[in-house]
């Protein structure tokens, strides 16, 4: 197999958009019952870091990607209690 030598690409827009394009794209977008892109987001943020750079031309945090790559988790209901 050829090893393709590749160049990082440059983001334009907000790094926030591009990586929420890949959190749809694995939580939100189906066909047929599965995801449209599978992995975890430890391995779509090794993809994403490993593509992109920001428009400043600088290289993008892995666990910041992480994080956003992550679901939200439901948030606690709070009791107010009214005396």
């Amino acid at each position: 197999m050829d090893k393709v030598n590749s160049k990082k690409i440059k983001i334009n827009c907000s790094v926030e958009q591009v990586v929420d394009i890949f959190f749809q794209l694995h939580n939100e977008l189906y066909f047929e019952g599965k995801p449209l892109i599978g992995g975890n987001p430890e391995d779509l943020a090794r993809i994403i870091t490993n593509s992109f750079l920001d428009s400043e031309g600088k290289a993008l945090d892995p666990s910041w990607v992480k994080t956003m790559l992550v679901p939200p988790t439901p948030s606690r209901e709070y009791k107010v209690f009214i005396m």
